[in-house]
Formats: structure tokens, sequence, C-alpha cells
């Protein structure tokens, strides 16, 4: 459990560099992620979100803000619907490949790992899963 709690701690450095109301701006809305992921399309629909997001000319630190509550909002997907976790693993992997920051990048990973193996519900959210470093 340390070693997840460190891992998760490492993504976690920048939870507030977009307040909530930036997020919606910033192209990630949690609803549309949800309605994705539960219908069945989380990496389609993940894809589309992060497309959008290199459209927008936010700085890169921004976006790793972004990536990173975006994995915090898949892991939480995962945990309510195990039936889900495959996707959700495989959307985890493409959060992850955005990234410019090395150790979120690589901390993202694990969690997709985590969370595709169906273990989704070892990952303590209570250690923020949210933002980048850079």
């Amino acid at each position: 459990m340390i070693a997840r709690n460190f891992l998760l701690s490492a993504i976690a450095a920048a939870t507030l560099a977009l307040p909530g109301p930036a997020l919606a701006q910033a192209g990630f809305d949690l609803a549309e992620l949800t309605a994705g992921c539960t219908a069945g399309h989380c990496s389609r629909t993940v894809a589309a979100i992060l497309a959008r997001l290199r459209r927008l000319g936010l700085t890169q630190a921004q976006i790793n803000s972004v990536l990173g509550q975006m994995a915090g909002a898949l892991v939480q997907l995962a945990r309510t619907d195990p039936a889900i976790a495959d996707d959700v693993g495989a959307s985890l992997e493409l959060v992850a490949e955005e990234s410019t920051d090395s150790v979120q990048r690589a901390a993202i990973r694990q969690v997709a790992q985590i969370v595709a193996a169906g273990d989704a519900e070892t990952i303590d959210l209570g250690t923020a899963v949210a933002g980048s470093a850079t």
C-alpha cells in the first residue's frame, strides 16, 4: 500500500493547477467521460477529449494537470463499474501517453495496469490522483 500511495502522490503534485470551472474550458467534461465509459466507448471518448485538449492552447503544465484529474476520474469509474476495467485501463494508457511529465506518465501507466487487472479498488483515491509537477 505504501508503494501505491507513493505512486499516486507522484501524479498528484499539481492538483490545483486548474480550478473546477477551468476544467470545462480545458475540454474535460466529467459527464461526457462518464457517459462514454459506461456506454462502452471509454477509449474513444478519452481520445476525443485529448484531441480537444491539444487544440486549446493550454500550457503543458495545465494539460498535465488535466490529465492527472482525468486519470483519477477514470480510476473512480473502474471502481464503480468493474465490468469496464479493461477499457478504462486502455484509456488510462492513452492519458499516460499524452503527458510530458515522465514521472506522471509512468505513474499513470502503472495505475492503468492495476485497473486493467481488475484491481481498481486497491488504489487509494484519498491520496490525490490528479496532477503533474510540470
